[in-house]
């Protein structure tokens, strides 16, 4: 699967570290291989990277959804990671990534585990990304992070796009609906220890504005509340098993607001 691999970076401007995130992927990947989506404009290619949409402000979400159809549909992969420009990657990520994927025909999602805020996620390693010690150990789960996951064409083909409709402006959200969704046609969803990144969080969307994160936070409420009702927290498993639940800070944070926020 790894030589049909694609990556799909979206991205708005802090080129360097989109540069630095490219060159990884070009250790791994083939020629052609890694597509930047470029939201800013201002996107200088350092090799035989893709580049779409120059200038046009599709939002992280939007921007992932036209680098998956053009990889599926123009390059013919197998399969998708969708990667924020904001991380780092360990030694032979999307090899483990791909190992993953082709550990069952029943796989849909993949997801790396990563220092950030979702435990099922974060509870095996949370160090630098060039001491990671891998494991060929994957775990089935019911949500995983948007920070990188990879799809696979069957899952693509089933389950189409990310919800631009609930969820275009931010991202939020969108995920864990669509983990819910590749649930619903079968499909497994694993975390596996072969792959890890260390996460520098939300580096370019914080520094937009200083709403970023309650605007987000309100942007996934109604969404999941709109397609899964107002106990979508139950019905999806959010925080059951570990996926989205979260730092002490967040919960507290998100606790409060949603005090104020009815479905």
């Amino acid at each position: 699967m790894l030589n049909g691999l694609i990556c799909v970076i979206a991205a708005y401007g802090e080129v360097p570290m989109t540069q630095s995130v490219v060159r990884a992927c070009s250790l791994e990947l083939a020629p052609g291989h890694t597509v930047v989506v470029d939201n800013k404009g201002d996107y200088e290619a350092i090799g035989d990277e893709v580049v779409l949409s120059r200038g046009q402000k599709l939002g992280w979400l939007g921007g992932s959804n036209v680098g998956m159809a053009h990889a599926f549909e123009v390059l013919h992969a197998s399969a998708v990671v969708l990667m924020n420009n904001d991380v780092t990657l360990s030694r032979g990520f999307f090899a483990g990534m791909a190992a993953a994927a082709a550990s069952s025909e029943q796989v849909g999602v993949v997801a790396p585990c990563y220092d950030d805020s979702f435990k099922s996620q974060h509870r095996y390693w949370t160090g630098p990304a060039a001491r990671f010690p891998a494991q060929q150990r994957d775990e089935e789960v019911r949500l995983v992070d948007g920070t990188s996951m990879l799809i696979t064409r069957r899952c693509h083909e089933l389950v189409g796009p990310l919800d631009a409709l609930h969820f275009g402006r931010y991202g939020w959200g969108a995920t864990a609906d669509y983990c819910a969704r590749t649930s619903a046609v079968g499909l497994k969803v694993l975390v596996t220890r072969r792959a890890y990144l260390n996460h520098a969080r939300a580096v370019t969307a914080g520094a937009l504005s200083n709403r970023y994160y309650s605007d987000a936070e309100a942007e996934m409420e109604a969404g999941l509340c709109a397609k899964y009702g107002p106990d979508w927290r139950h019905s999806l498993g959010y925080g059951r098993d570990g996926s989205g639940t979260g730092t002490l800070l967040d919960r507290a944070y998100y606790a409060v607001r949603r005090l104020s926020r009815r479905c």
